[in-house]
């Protein structure tokens, strides 16, 4: 099975200091149409993808492609650098699903 955008979001949700109800904010969508994008249950549109992936702090060639893309048939893999940031007060235990 072939990684898909929507696993490579949750990798990077997982990654980052953000829970999915904190996405879902920077958004401006409801957490529950986010968590229906990200259990397949929704269609994600490309056109959310640019919003995502500055909300998570990463590339949208990360989110689109992966960490490997194929140049002039040379498989290349993408410098991904984390941002991590200090753990909300809370504990990242805000309601938001794991």
């Amino acid at each position: 099975m072939s990684e898909t955008a929507v696993d490579r979001i949750l990798a990077a949700l997982k990654a980052s200091s953000l829970s999915q109800k904190g996405l879902a904010e920077k958004l401006e969508v409801s957490p529950s149409d986010l968590n229906r994008w990200l259990k397949g249950k929704r269609d994600l549109r490309d056109t959310r993808l640019p919003a995502i992936a500055e909300a998570l702090e990463v590339s949208l060639d990360l989110l689109v492609t992966g960490p490997e893309v194929e140049v002039q048939g040379r498989r290349l893999e993408l410098l991904v650098e984390w941002k991590f940031r200090a753990a909300p007060e809370d504990g990242g235990q805000d309601g938001a699903a794991a």
